[in-house]
């Protein structure tokens, strides 16, 4: 079977905490798999790189054969993180914002980050 995504040997940190360190896994096209850990083991981290909301520190990421990140595969994933569920939010959606998230910016293919509304 095909492997849709491979992690080579990635790290992550943020200031002097290293979250992810020398990461090595490949997920099978077709399988499921989950990520199970304690609160801070780097699950999360590790989900937000695979989707290209971040830059590995060390390694690469690949998904669908292209290295991450890749504007037209990153067109292709979805992602929800559990705190961004529709049943936690509320009022009416043209004032939902980006607070903390991250996505490709096109027009440059750099990661960006901070507050912006949604455009509906």
């Amino acid at each position: 079977m095909s492997e849709s995504i491979k992690v080579r040997h990635v790290s992550k940190g943020f200031d002097k905490h290293t979250v992810l360190h020398d990461i090595n896994l490949t997920i099978e096209k077709g399988k499921i798999y989950g990520l199970i850990g304690p609160s801070g083991a780097g699950k999360t981290t590790l989900v937000k790189l695979i989707v290209g909301m971040d830059h590995v520190d060390e390694g690469e990421i690949v998904v669908l054969n292209k290295k991450m990140p890749h504007l037209e595969t990153l067109q292709k994933i979805g992602y929800m993180a559990q705190a961004d569920s529709p049943e936690r939010w509320s009022g009416d959606i043209r004032d939902w914002s980006l607070k903390d998230e991250a996505w490709l910016n096109p027009e440059n293919n750099q990661v960006n980050k901070g507050e912006d509304k949604l455009t509906i």
